[in-house]
């Protein structure tokens, strides 16, 4: 009964910390592009897709989280 008890409570611990890495790394991604809007702005000017800037802030955090590990 302890262990049942022990297994459900580190499950619940997990999801919390997926659910925590999950918001740093959007928050991370949100403060990057809220900092160089005017960059964002001036590249989407000569034409630059919206799919190719999220994939650059995309892959840019992946690997600050690679990194990080």
């Amino acid at each position: 009964m302890l262990i049942a008890l022990i297994s459900k409570v580190s499950a619940m611990i997990e999801i919390l910390i997926i659910i925590a890495v999950f918001l740093i790394i959007s928050q991370s991604i949100c403060l990057n592009i809220c900092g160089r809007r005017n960059i964002i702005n001036m590249i989407k000017s000569i034409g630059v897709t919206d799919k190719f800037i999220l994939l650059v802030f995309t892959s840019k955090a992946a690997f600050l989280g690679w990194l990080a590990r």
